[in-house]
């Protein structure tokens, strides 16, 4: 019996359900010789992937991560920013994680971590985007970095109790009194660390009224809209809107003012360095409008709030 000296359409087929990427026992076992393979891999139709792992066509970053699952064995998938970006959370890593219960070694451009977890696939299976999530928050450096990852996969359609429920069902779970906390603070429609600090600092501690969040207006999402007094709330991040963005921001803001509305803008520095100031600002705007409520001091405000 006579080793095969080309790839089988059936190899191609299974190769293309994983990106490209194919073990090169899959490749023997299709009936391919030691050979045959070294001169494929010479000739540009084989791609080396990884250690043991070959790619037919371009390696792209998701044939990279199957290859990573395929190293790993059954039952394996992506975990930490590996996962994170297959739900649209992040950039795809250069470090693909893979969750595992087998024994490989770290090797260039991927790190295995011990433990069997519920996969999410079979298209390139990953942790649920529950797990996902609190997995990188419990591996943050401060709070704002939890929360990043919690308001991240919250604006990813993470359900909130899924979320409670994984956090406390996770051995040994690092910060997990502080998640639980951050995931407690939050509601749907906060997207952001900023949104999630304007709520906390400004919003809550001063007694301010709740506002709609991710309001639509005609084609335009609002950060937050108090309607009844037709007042726009809108948070702009640590960069803030330049150039374009500023100019685009400017035009959105004439057309809610052609609807009675008034727009505050404010910016990361405003809300984590001068919440007690934007909370005075924005009741003064909203008095204007009709509100009748009184401004509580928080245990930051150096002095009380009249009315």
């Amino acid at each position: 019996m006579y080793a095969r000296r080309s790839l089988t359409t059936d190899t191609v087929m299974l190769a293309r359900h994983h990106a490209g990427a194919i073990t090169r026992r899959q490749l023997l076992e299709s009936g391919l010789g030691v050979h045959v393979i070294t001169r494929l891999a010479a000739e540009g139709r084989l791609a080396p992937v990884t250690r043991g792992v070959y790619a037919i066509g371009p390696i792209t970053w998701p044939t990279r991560a199957w290859a990573g699952i395929l190293v790993a064995g059954p039952g394996s998938c992506l975990s930490g920013l590996a996962a994170a970006h297959t739900w649209g959370l992040s950039d795809p890593p250069d470090v693909i994680e893979v969750r595992t219960e087998a024994h490989p070694h770290d090797r260039g451009g991927y790190r295995f971590v011990r433990g069997a977890v519920e996969a999410v696939g079979p298209e390139l299976p990953r942790t649920g985007i529950a797990r996902t999530v609190i997995t990188l928050a419990s591996r943050a450096g401060s709070p704002d970095a939890a929360a990043h990852w919690i308001t991240r996969g919250i604006a990813q359609r993470a359900p909130l109790d899924e979320l409670v429920e994984t956090a406390r069902a996770i051995p040994n779970l690092r910060r997990r009194q502080e998640i639980l906390a951050i995931v407690d603070e939050l509601e749907p429609g906060i997207e952001s660390v900023l949104e999630h600090r304007y709520v906390v600092r400004v919003e809550r501690d001063h007694g301010l009224p709740r506002p709609e969040r991710q309001a639509l207006v005609g084609a335009d999402r609002l950060d937050m809209l108090h309607r009844e007094f037709g007042v726009v709330i809108e948070l702009d991040g640590r960069i803030g809107h330049a150039a374009e963005g500023a100019f685009r921001d400017m035009r959105r803001d004439n057309r809610h003012a052609e609807h009675g509305l008034v727009t505050l803008r404010f910016g990361w520095d405003d809300v984590t360095r001068d919440a007690c100031g934007v909370a005075a600002q924005v009741a003064s705007t909203l008095r204007t409008r009709g509100w009748r409520g009184v401004l509580r001091p928080c245990r930051r405000c150096a002095l009380p709030f009249a009315g």
